[in-house]
């Protein structure tokens, strides 16, 4: 059972209402600003370091959990969902908890956690939060990647369980054997997780096809149901689905450093952020060709999300390094302007 969250009460008394950050301050107005959003940008500052954020699916709100560790040992993250067309805060939570993974469905989002209880880390649950309520799916579920779906959410447990399913209920769809990474194409409804191999997974979790790797994957991205692109934390290598083979066809040297890849193929490119580098790195689909190339300038940070049609990138951006909790601030592109 997940412990110590709360909804948030702001100072008017409301609950789970705010408003847009005032020019020049963070949202609760503690800590200046020190540099100036860049221009045809939507901002807003979050309580802390992001941990992970997510779009609804019709683009219109950006979740993010934020936060980290206080002096005494009690972890205190920010879950705030905001609207993408000014930054407004719509509805928030505190929660108690380590290692926080959002998908946010549209009309609520999904969280999972880790617990630190005594001096163990313990697998936190699987909780659908929305403006009015909280909803436990899943208690102690240990859940590492999650990604968002059609339908809800797919994540697998440190365990190696493949959770699928949504705010009606969640089942274990089997154990695809690598943990380490998952991808979903909404379309298709098909999955794929990477670790010691790369399977590919139809939306009941049944495996389509399978390959071996030379080196763990850590990240991995659909292109389009038959094409996936997957990182190995040297070299960026391009996926081919056919006739129930599972086949790299290109491969190259890129992105080093890598926690997260955002794909977008209608544009022809694949971004990457790293939060230890604090950089954006990019390489171009042309074909069955991977081209390291140039991020545009305007994208810097060490993460990044997209929207499903690809209209929407958000970048966290930390501006004080030395002053834990200062908040981080997360400006959303729209990428017609960026490529």
């Amino acid at each position: 059972m997940v412990f110590g969250w709360r909804k948030k009460k702001h100072d008017d008394g409301d609950l789970g209402l705010g408003l847009a950050p005032e020019i020049g301050r963070s949202r609760d107005g503690r800590y200046p600003r020190t540099f100036a959003p860049k221009p045809g940008t939507v901002w807003f500052e979050v309580e802390g370091r992001c941990s992970d954020g997510s779009f609804s699916p019709d683009g219109r709100e950006l979740a993010v959990a934020s936060g980290g560790e206080r002096v005494n040992g009690t972890p205190d993250v920010h879950l705030g969902v905001y609207s993408t067309e000014d930054g407004t805060l719509r509805y928030e939570y505190d929660l108690q908890a380590y290692h926080v993974s959002v998908v946010h469905s549209g009309d609520g989002v999904f969280v999972a956690d880790w617990q630190h209880r005594g001096d163990m880390l313990e697998p936190g649950a699987l909780v659908h939060y929305t403006a009015s309520q909280r909803a436990v799916l899943v208690g102690q579920a240990g859940i590492n990647p999650m990604v968002g779906t059609a339908t809800g959410v797919a994540a697998l447990t440190y365990e190696g369980d493949l959770l699928i399913g949504g705010i009606a209920g969640v089942d274990v769809a089997g154990r695809p054997g690598p943990v380490a990474c998952l991808a979903a194409d909404r379309d298709s409804g098909r999955l794929a997780a990477g670790g010691d191999s790369l399977v590919l997974l139809d939306e009941h979790g049944r495996t389509l096809a399978s390959a071996p790797v030379d080196r763990e994957l850590h990240q991995v991205a659909f292109l389009s149901p038959d094409r996936l692109v997957s990182f190995d934390g040297e070299k960026v290598h391009l996926w081919q689905h056919r006739a129930g083979d599972l086949t790299a066809v290109a491969g190259v040297k890129a992105m080093a450093g890598a926690q997260r890849l955002a794909a977008l193929p209608r544009l022809g490119v694949v971004l990457a952020g790293s939060r230890h580098l604090s950089e954006i790195t990019m390489v171009r689909i042309d074909g069955d060709t991977v081209l390291p190339e140039r991020p545009p300038a305007a994208l810097t940070g060490g993460d990044l999300w997209h929207c499903a049609n690809e209209d929407l990138l958000a970048v966290p951006s930390r501006y004080n390094h030395f002053l834990p909790p200062a908040p981080e601030q997360v400006e959303i592109f729209r990428t017609a302007a960026l490529f």
